[in-house]
């Protein structure tokens, strides 16, 4: 399991995430620092997403391996 941070970084890097509270075909990337994309297209900025979880979106997170 990963933290916020590292999911943060590895989403950075180009790599995939999902969370625990995510369904099973549920991931997220960021295409930059402002942008975080959703496995269905949708687009959010980070700060909106983050602000919005907070009890629970500390640690959970999980590498998607799929391509």
């Amino acid at each position: 399991m990963l933290t916020k941070e590292q999911a943060i970084e590895h989403m950075l890097s180009g790599g995939k995430v999902t969370h625990s509270y995510f369904m099973e075909d549920e991931w997220m990337t960021m295409v930059n620092p402002k942008l975080i994309l959703f496995q269905d297209g949708v687009e959010i900025n980070p700060d909106d997403f983050w602000s919005i979880r907070i009890d629970g979106w500390e640690s959970g997170y999980s590498i998607v391996n799929k391509p």
